[in-house]
């Protein structure tokens, strides 16, 4: 099962616009078995987006970057940075990143 699956219902249906799994490994880029495990949440749940979150690298970046796209899923990882002496700013960031990934969300002003 993934981390987290956002969930967005219709009359008419049930929507999977993200889903994000954790990993708490200390990586550049996420292994393959890890895609693997990933883009299978993606296709099961049918989501077009969804995102593997973990710790980000001594002397790189946080934050969103697209790895791919198969078909009409998109691929993404995203650098969290642990060390940040702000946690609040960085679950923000997060969050607002996760948000921008959403179409059917409204974002906060």
């Amino acid at each position: 099962q993934p981390d987290i699956v956002f969930k967005y219902e219709t009359e008419k249906e049930k929507l999977y616009p993200l889903i994000i799994d954790t990993k708490y490994k200390d990586i550049q880029t996420p292994e393959r078995d890890d895609l693997n495990q990933i883009i299978s949440y993606g296709v099961s749940y049918r989501s077009p987006c969804v995102v593997i979150v973990h710790p980000k690298k001594k002397n790189s970046t946080s934050g969103l970057n697209l790895l791919g796209k198969i078909d009409k899923l998109s691929v993404y990882q995203y650098a969290f940075d642990l060390a940040n002496g702000n946690p609040e700013q960085e679950e923000k960031k997060l969050f607002l990143e996760m948000l921008s990934l959403i179409p059917q969300i409204k974002k906060p002003a």
